[in-house]
């Protein structure tokens, strides 16, 4: 993937969506919707290219994968939506390895919070409790954090046009 101004734009949505992710355990709609009006701006720009069926259809796939995820208390709304975003960018032939590279980076992820969780005294560190969100115990996993790395590790998958 190419420095772009478009490539920079995207990997600084995906990099705030995972550091408010991880300071509040949210992820803001207004990045979710930036993401996705940065590919429909890239996308008529490069209209003749761009497979408005495939890359529409994984978003949704996702985003109902998501949601169901969400009602059984598997993800988090936000990052249900974020999904759908990056699937966006995506399309059908990208999502399996960008989903794997996200299961990855949610793995390590995790078993990073859970040691930072236990093995560093927050509390001698910071004596009035504030800290980020992801470090309290007992707190989910912000799979936003995941979702931004995977998604930045599978970019050499993505469609040659998004970059252009």
């Amino acid at each position: 993937m190419p420095l772009t101004p478009i490539a920079l734009l995207f990997a600084f949505l995906l990099l705030a969506a995972a550091a408010v992710d991880f300071l509040e355990q949210r992820i803001p709609n207004w990045i979710v919707l930036a993401l996705a009006a940065l590919f429909v701006v890239q996308a008529i720009r490069h209209n003749g290219e761009v497979s408005w069926v495939n890359q529409a259809g994984t978003s949704l796939a996702l985003l109902a994968i998501g949601l169901g995820l969400y009602a059984v208390g598997q993800l988090g709304a936000g990052d249900a939506k974020l999904m759908a975003a990056v699937g966006l960018w995506a399309g059908a032939f990208a999502v399996f390895a960008m989903l794997l590279l996200i299961s990855i980076s949610g793995a390590v992820f995790a078993g990073l919070l859970v040691a930072a969780r236990r093995l560093v005294p927050w509390m001698r560190w910071d004596p009035h409790g504030r800290r980020p969100q992801a470090l309290v115990t007992g707190g989910g996993v912000p799979y936003g954090v995941a979702i931004a790395a995977g998604t930045l590790l599978s970019l050499r998958f993505f469609p040659a046009w998004l970059w252009r």
